[in-house]
């Protein structure tokens, strides 16, 4: 077989095989329409037996307004990661923390509980002692944390504070950049 022989065989293989395949992603994929909108995950209310169930599990008193917010119908301004909605889960991340998580972020002391983060690996931490929210930086308590809040509430104040569609951004530190 001489070389132009080879060669046009090596073209018309490719083709025969990219055809289809081509065929397939540029025209066949198009016939189909998009899959309908798959609706969010609806927010779970907790009971009073799962807000005591954390508080016994952690050790601590939740703060009342934070308490009060998980026993609520909750509005879809605050969604199931920012403010985690399973008592499971804040128990366990909590303890993950307090065991200084993934090996990255120091221990938490044992009055902070996980609230949620920004599925960024950057939690909001509730501290029982004080009623502070503080959101850390990848979970270190020894970083300058990312934001403050004197409360839970004064928290939702600033969460319900933005327009719907946007992803919610914590306001910085006061002095920092």
């Amino acid at each position: 077989m001489s070389s132009f022989q080879a060669a046009l065989t090596v073209v018309i293989g490719l083709i025969l095989v990219a055809s289809p395949m081509l065929w397939w992603v540029f025209y066949r994929m198009d016939a189909h329409p998009a899959p309908p909108h798959v609706p969010r995950e609806p927010l779970k209310t907790l009971l009073a037996a799962d807000v005591q169930r954390i508080e016994t599990a952690l050790g601590v008193s939740l703060p009342k307004d934070y308490a009060h917010f998980l026993q609520s119908d909750r509005s879809d301004e605050i969604d199931n990661t920012t403010v985690i909605d399973d008592a499971d889960l804040i128990i366990e991340l909590t303890q993950e923390y307090r065991q200084g998580a993934y090996g990255v972020a120091p221990p938490w002391p044992e009055h902070f509980v996980y609230v949620g983060d920004e599925a960024d690996a950057c939690p909001y931490a509730l501290n029982c002692m004080s009623g502070e929210l503080i959101h850390f930086h990848k979970g270190s308590i020894t970083s300058q944390p990312i934001a403050r809040f004197g409360s839970f509430s004064e928290f939702l104040a600033a969460a319900r504070g933005m327009r719907p569609n946007n992803s919610f951004k914590p306001k910085p530190l006061r002095g920092s950049a």
